[in-house]
């Protein structure tokens, strides 16, 4: 993730350490606003990116949140993730992390909008809200033969998207000082305090985008439709 004293350097040091990052950039296609890509060359089944947000339980209030929200991504389990970074749902998660206490969470990727976001980021994976949907129609619209080698070398439909949605629980022994780095926040800590009462793991409930192929400076697609559910808890 990062060491958080010498935030400039750290996507140097990440791809430096791994031979790639991910960085924020104008999506290539039209209207889609920001995106994000690959800087260098991933193996297929690495994770890429965590998607960040308020994490709710089954039952927590998320109306009024989800209202013209299409940032929200719901698990197999019910559990929802809230990503937006704007309105309600940027005001929830800082309100939910100063209650907590500042430094148990990373607040950073709310931050996505300005010019210095990647000096200032805590963790070098928090960007699975700036992914886009792969769409076949707006990838043809591509105006230059360098924007379309970028969503994908052939334009072929199949081999897309280069990414997936893949649900996560993270073991809570992580080391203590790894935990601040995480960015999700739960709404209700009761939720997580019944998952231990009923003698399951006490874990965090997260998703990540894996890549399902091997990837060169491209920019990052993913089907909004699809959430893989793997074995086991990590």
């Amino acid at each position: 993730l990062q060491d958080q004293d010498n935030t400039c350097d750290v996507f140097h040091r990440f791809q430096r350490r791994t031979g790639w990052c991910v960085r924020k950039g104008p999506s290539i296609i039209p209207g889609a606003g920001h995106g994000a890509f690959i800087e260098g060359q991933v193996r297929p089944l690495q994770i890429v990116g965590i998607y960040p947000g308020t994490v709710y339980h089954p039952g927590d209030p998320i109306f009024f949140q989800s209202i013209k929200n299409s940032y929200i991504i719901r698990r197999s389990d019910g559990t929802s993730i809230d990503g937006k970074y704007k309105g309600l749902s940027r005001y929830m998660y800082r309100s939910l992390a100063g209650r907590q206490g500042s430094g148990q969470c990373d607040e950073t990727w709310l931050d996505v909008s300005r010019d210095d976001w990647h000096a200032r980021m805590r963790s070098v994976l928090a960007q699975g809200q700036l992914i886009n949907h792969y769409d076949p129609y707006y990838a043809s619209k591509a105006t230059t033969q360098q924007q379309q080698s970028m969503i994908h070398p052939t334009l072929d439909d199949e081999a897309a998207p280069n990414v997936m949605y893949c649900e996560l629980d993270i073991d809570e022994t992580l080391p203590e000082q790894v935990q601040p780095l995480l960015p999700h926040i739960y709404y209700n800590n009761n939720g997580a305090a019944q998952h231990a009462a009923e003698g399951s793991p006490l874990c965090t409930k997260s998703i990540v985008l894996v890549t399902l192929r091997a990837i060169r400076d491209e920019e990052l697609f993913t089907d909004y439709r699809f959430v893989a559910i793997p074995q086991g808890t990590t």
